[in-house]
C-alpha cells in the first residue's frame, strides 16, 4: 500500500503528494492493492487509469470534493425526484448518501466479487457512468430509504448501502 501511494505521489506530486489527500486516497486504493496483491506495476497502472479518468474533480482541495457530489446529486434529482426530495426533507446531504460510496470506490457497498465485476465493467465505460452507478445503487434501495426518516435515515444510510452486498437487485447490463 505504502509503495503504491509513493508511486502515485511520485507520478503526480501536485495531486497525490499532498498529505490532505492521504486518507481519501488510501480508502480508494486499498481494495485495488488487495485485488492485485503483489503486482505493484499492475496496481499502479489500474489506479492511475481510474484516478485520472474516474475521479476527475476529486482532488480540487475540498474534502469531500463538491464536483462529484453535485453531479451525482443532480442525476438523482432528475432520475428519482421523490427520493431526492425525501433526502432534502430529512436534511440528508450528498456527503452522507453519495460520498459514503464514492470515497471507497464502492468497495464497502458491494461484496469483493461483485465490486471486482463492477470495476471490470466501469473501466470499459465513459467516466460519467460512475455517477449513473451511484444513483442505480440509491434507486435499488429506494423502498428501504423512503421508509426511514430523520436521524434514523442518516444513521442507516451506510448500513442500507452495505446491504447491496447481498442484494441481487442491481445488475450490470
Amino acid at each position: 500500500m505504502k509503495r503504491t501511494i509513493s508511486c502515485l505521489a511520485y507520478w503526480s506530486p501536485s495531486v497525490f503528494g499532498h498529505v490532505k489527500h492521504t486518507e481519501t486516497l488510501t480508502k480508494m486504493i486499498f481494495p485495488f492493492v488487495i485485488l492485485f496483491n503483489a503486482h505493484t506495476c499492475e496496481t499502479f497502472e489500474m489506479l492511475a487509469t481510474i484516478l485520472v479518468n474516474w475521479t476527475q474533480g476529486f482532488w480540487d482541495g475540498n474534502e469531500p470534493p463538491q464536483l462529484p457530489l453535485t453531479l451525482a446529486d443532480n442525476i438523482l434529482q432528475i432520475q428519482d425526484p421523490a427520493l431526492y426530495d425525501h433526502f432534502l426533507r430529512n436534511k440528508l446531504t450528498p456527503k452522507a448518501y453519495i460520498w459514503a460510496m464514492v470515497e471507497t470506490l464502492f468497495s464497502e457497498t458491494f461484496s469483493s466479487a461483485r465490486w471486482a465485476r463492477i470495476w471490470d465493467h466501469l473501466v470499459t465505460q465513459e467516466p460519467g457512468y460512475l455517477y449513473t452507478l451511484i444513483n442505480a445503487v440509491l434507486v435499488s434501495q429506494r423502498e428501504v430509504l423512503m421508509d426511514l426518516n430523520g436521524t434514523e435515515l442518516l444513521v442507516s444510510v451506510h448500513d442500507i448501502l452495505s446491504a447491496c452486498q447481498n442484494s441481487s437487485e442491481l445488475t450490470l447490463e
